[in-house]
């Protein structure tokens, strides 16, 4: 029983690291503020934080999450994103959806902030999504590598980003 245990933990492992290694999907997205570009290439060479909501409900949380992070003043120099998943909504919805978000939302915010209505699929798989109540972050080092990745809370995990990234800052 325990080396059954042990396979398991193993297979995770195994499977968390080849998760690791997964690269950007290229989508083309929209930012709020109107702009048309693959997220990839807006953070190019650059560390970053993504932070993504797969529903309403997490839509919440990200928006707590980016709040936090443009607040952290060890984070200033990091790229933040903010990627809403918006695929499964009827595309006469959309625009509603994306205007209720830019109201009261600063030209700043808008810029990082990308509305996504393809390959959600591939969007799942890289950042790890087990359910959708939560909202989903990934750090990513300058060469687009994936240091880390988890979902919740921003004030259960902000602390954990923040030192991935420091630690991307010393290789």
């Amino acid at each position: 029983m325990n080396v059954r245990i042990l396979g398991m933990g193993l297979l995770f492992l195994a499977a968390e690291a080849a998760c690791l290694g997964q690269s950007l999907p290229p989508t083309v997205g929209e930012s709020l503020s109107g702009k048309q570009s693959a997220v990839a290439d807006t953070i190019r060479g650059k560390k970053a934080v993504l932070v993504a909501s797969f529903s309403r409900e997490s839509g919440d949380g990200a928006t707590i999450w980016m709040h936090a992070l443009a607040a952290d003043p060890v984070l200033a120099q990091v790229e933040l994103r903010q990627l809403v998943m918006l695929g499964q909504a009827p595309g006469f919805v959309r625009g509603f959806i994306k205007s209720a978000m830019r109201k009261g939302m600063p030209q700043a915010n808008q810029d990082r902030t990308f509305v996504l209505t393809a390959d959600e699929k591939s969007w799942r798989a890289f950042f790890g999504v087990t359910g959708d109540k939560d909202a989903y972050v990934v750090v990513l080092d300058a060469g687009g590598n994936l240091l880390w990745r988890g979902h919740g809370r921003e004030q259960d995990l902000e602390a954990t980003v923040r030192q991935a990234l420091l630690q991307a800052g010393q290789r």
